[in-house]
């Protein structure tokens, strides 16, 4: 019904952004981060800049800034003179997905795609830090925390702790391009509230981050303001670098979790791999080239990000089916395919936001595949399998604007499973 009609996929679309990662990186591809000073050292004082390049790791996280810091400890390094200088050229243009409204940009799937990034567990919200409100005593502000770093963040508390038992009211939120994470309401004795929040900058964010782990390990600096932007030169001294988990390694996770940070990160590493330029633009070009490539039909879809958050991405049910099998050819299959999810499983890793879904004895593991949403959007692309006939059906169903579309959708699908 209405299958070449172009619509918003939401998260279907990292199906095509992966496997285009796939085929572009290469299953063996690996973010590196590394470290550089310029200058000279005398008596432990480095009289020039320490510098870190990055490529957009999404899995760098303070321990390895820590390891860093560490680093500059072991060659004799006690104190800097210069600046700690950020060179995140290797990424340009817009840092957030045109889907990112002003009222939800501290939220975790609105995270910014910078080039020097962190995460704070192995979740890989790259760009974020966990935020911990945690009730004291009656009339008193609760407490707060932010794992190892606030990375930079002000924090504004105007929330007070009530009675336990009392209405929990709290609230956790940055308003757009600030610095100021502000609590307010209410929160009951004892009561904990957590909230993944988004960095204004992750490059600048972490950065400061990095000055704190350096502190930690006994580095002092001679300048107040310690972060600036700027490339590594080319008479700069090699420290250390890190690499991240293998491309393969991250895939299914990546898929499985639906995470809007590391698909925008990999299409604009796709652009850069191909074109030199790693931005949206040149990325949503080697995106587009590989579904060609594929035997897709692209000029009838209209694609703005990697992660299918904007509802100006625009692809027809029919051409994401074709995708599904266009892809069983290519030699990433069986990693692609392992980054679906599978309807009912009782595991929560494997089902995701399929797991209260296709629980029924006749529908359960019968279908596996990517559901996606946003607002006024809902869809499913994936792989079902007949109860009976254990015949295999490629699929996408994508319902806009249409009230019950998740139980609309679940419809569609087990009457296929179970009826052919």
């Amino acid at each position: 019904v209405n299958g070449d009609i172009p619509r918003s996929p939401a998260s279907s679309l990292k199906l095509l952004t992966g496997a285009a990662a796939l085929h572009t990186l290469g299953t063996n591809y690996r973010f590196t981060t590394s470290l550089y000073y310029d200058g000279t050292i005398t008596n432990g004082i480095l009289d020039g800049n320490v510098y870190i390049k990055g490529t957009g790791d999404p899995t760098f996280q303070y321990k390895d800034f820590y390891n860093f810091a560490s680093s500059l400890k072991k060659i004799g390094i006690n104190r800097i003179n210069g600046y700690v200088l950020a060179d995140d050229s290797v990424f340009k243009g817009p840092t957030r997905s045109k889907g990112v409204v002003p009222h939800e940009e501290d939220e975790y799937y609105a995270a910014a795609s910078t080039a020097i990034t962190m995460s704070q567990d192995s979740n890989y919200y790259a760009g974020t830090i966990n935020f911990t409100v945690v009730g004291s005593w009656v009339g008193g502000a609760p407490y707060y925390g932010a794992g190892n770093s606030f990375s930079g963040l002000q924090v504004v508390n105007k929330a007070k702790t009530v009675r336990k038992g009392a209405r929990n009211t709290l609230s956790i939120k940055r308003a757009s391009g600030s610095n100021q994470i502000v609590i307010a309401g209410n929160i009951p004795v004892g009561s904990t509230v957590k909230k993944v929040i988004t960095m204004p900058n992750p490059t600048t964010n972490s950065l400061i981050t990095f000055t704190e782990a350096m502190r930690k390990v006994g580095i002092t600096f001679k300048q107040p303001y310690l972060v600036a932007y700027r490339k590594v030169p080319d008479t700069a001294t090699f420290v250390t670098s890190k690499q991240s988990i293998t491309l393969g390694e991250l895939y299914p996770h990546f898929m499985q979790t639906s995470n809007n940070v590391i698909a925008d990160t990999l299409l604009k590493t796709m652009g850069y791999a191909v074109y030199g330029v790693g931005d949206y633009t040149h990325g949503i070009k080697v995106l587009k080239n590989h579904g060609t490539e594929l035997g897709l039909n692209m000029n009838e879809s209209t694609i703005v990000d990697g992660s299918g958050l904007s509802s100006l991405n625009k692809v027809s049910p029919n051409q994401l089916s074709l995708l599904m099998n266009k892809v069983r050819n290519t030699p990433t299959y069986d990693l692609f395919y392992d980054g679906l999810i599978v309807g009912g499983h009782p595991d929560s890793l494997k089902s995701r936001t399929l797991k209260n879904r296709f629980t029924e004895w006749n529908t359960r593991y019968h279908l596996l595949g990517k559901t996606g949403y946003i607002t006024g959007t809902h869809s499913l692309t994936g792989i079902a399998q007949g109860f009976y006939s254990r015949n295999l059906y490629l699929f996408s169903v994508m319902s806009e604007n249409y009230g019950g579309s998740i139980k609309s959708i679940d419809n569609v699908m087990k009457h296929v499973i179970l009826k052919h």
